[in-house]
């Protein structure tokens, strides 16, 4: 794997951490990416060739699915990067992770969970929502980088990707750049409260295709 000398994975449990080579359109993820002393070692992993043209899900052997994540969504599928935040622009649907997600569902085009919650109301992994298309986003209370999410979630929407200990958006990971460029882009006000203006009540939720794992009632 065409790993860069430089590359380190993203902070946190996770470790996180895509490679993408341009000449071959090729791309791997990893799930708790670390280098030891023989080398880099992860947990889980994905490639996925013809990335230009893949429709953006992992298959793999014996119908195991791959991936970093817990859907077999790619990582950088909904990942926001900060040039697009910092020219209001997203062209791609917004990547989210919650708090216990329905267990034994998913939503095509998942390919798998690790949704713990029981009950019919409780939002499987993979599910898609949108903003009202009726939502005046220029009107929003909301910071310039707030409403480009806004925007992308208007007209790309939502993908339920994965599972974390609080509701997130994923951006791309500061560390390996030369400076934290979000304090500028977001500015002084901390993030979390921008983001609870974020108009989560206008969130409409999408038709779903609902599969579950073989004996497991829906």
């Amino acid at each position: 794997m065409p790993i860069p000398k430089r590359a380190r994975p993203a902070r946190g449990s996770d470790g996180h951490m895509v490679v993408y080579q341009r000449s071959t359109d090729t791309m791997w993820e990893f799930w708790r990416m670390e280098k030891r002393s023989d080398g880099w070692h992860a947990k889980m992993a994905g490639r996925m060739e013809n990335v230009s043209r893949n429709p953006g899900v992992f298959g793999g052997e014996s119908g195991f699915p791959w991936g970093a994540t817990a859907t077999s969504l790619p990582l950088l599928g909904g990942l926001m990067r900060p040039a697009e935040l910092r020219s209001g622009l997203i062209e791609h649907a917004l990547a989210l992770a919650i708090p216990a997600p329905r267990a034994s569902t998913w939503a095509a085009p998942a390919l798998r969970t690790d949704g713990s919650a029981s009950g019919a109301k409780a939002i499987p992994l993979g599910a898609r929502f949108r903003l009202d298309p009726e939502v005046d986003v220029d009107k929003l209370k909301v910071s310039r980088p707030v409403k480009a999410m806004a925007r992308a979630a208007q007209r790309y929407g939502i993908v339920v990707r994965d599972t974390a200990g609080a509701v997130v958006f994923y951006g791309e990971d500061p560390s390996t750049m030369r400076r934290n460029p979000y304090p500028r882009i977001f500015g002084k006000q901390p993030l979390p409260q921008q983001l609870s203006r974020f108009p989560w009540n206008k969130l409409e939720l999408m038709q779903m295709d609902l599969k579950t794992y073989r004996g497991s009632g829906k």
